[in-house]
């Protein structure tokens, strides 16, 4: 898993890809909204969401050519925003919301999402969801300039909240700075993420734990515990998990 902010998916090589991919562009009759220059959209084949699609801005970098995506909408505003989907991830009802700059998400190889809503509401962030990682439904929220890293062979079931800033800025009345500022969550490898439970900025989920159902996870907690509750805390060490 990457775990390095300054780590970069080397997008020329990807662009060099494209000769030996049928892969499919926006067709010239598309109904999706595109606006701006300079933006590339390399789609699988099988993709057929292009009426709900809002693109604006420039430098825009989107590819999934060998993933299968059903019902995934890209809306993006900006520049230099880049979302790119690996080979064999299979993303169904999933919705990218990107309002600002700079961003960065990755899907990896052979994730699965049922559901799953990501929102971006700034610049400088980066996402890498790792290989094989499953998600039933999960909403990812970014503040500014944060990383979320999601580690491979992870487990998010239904109505998952994971959330790196408060949403709105909260100011001291003296001098006007932020008090609330957001912060990065890193979700190591084979984490296994319980229904409803929710992960706020600044945690870290050590490897092989479980978070339980309805949790509020604002510390990190150590790898291979079961942590549960509101605020989440280890309830048991020295334990893994199969799916």
């Amino acid at each position: 898993m990457i775990e390095n902010k300054k780590a970069r998916v080397n997008v020329v090589d990807l662009k060099a890809r494209l000769a030996k991919i049928k892969a499919m562009r926006f067709p010239s009759n598309s109904s999706s909204k595109i606006y701006g220059e300079d933006n590339t959209f390399i789609f699988s084949k099988s993709y057929n969401c292009f009426e709900k699609n809002i693109i604006r801005g420039t430098n825009h970098f989107i590819f999934f050519p060998e993933a299968d995506a059903g019902n995934v909408v890209f809306e993006v505003y900006g520049d230099n925003n880049k979302i790119i989907i690996q080979k064999g991830a299979k993303l169904l009802n999933t919705r990218f919301v990107i309002k600002g700059s700079d961003n960065f998400i990755e899907i990896k190889e052979n994730c699965r999402f049922t559901s799953c809503y990501i929102v971006n509401y700034s610049r400088g962030n980066k996402i890498i969801i790792d290989n094989g990682t499953t998600i039933e439904e999960a909403a990812l929220a970014l503040g500014e300039n944060n990383f979320l890293s999601i580690g491979k062979d992870c487990m998010l079931s239904a109505a998952i909240d994971i959330r790196c800033g408060d949403g709105h800025k909260m100011l001291d009345l003296s001098t006007g700075e932020q008090i609330n500022k957001s912060k990065d969550i890193i979700i190591k490898d084979h984490v296994w993420i319980c229904r409803a439970a929710r992960i706020l900025k600044g945690v870290t989920i050590g490897k092989n734990s479980v978070i339980g159902v309805g949790s509020i996870c604002t510390k990190s907690i150590p790898e291979n515990c079961m942590a549960a509750g509101i605020p989440a805390t280890v309830k048991r060490e020295n334990v893994t998990w199969q799916r």
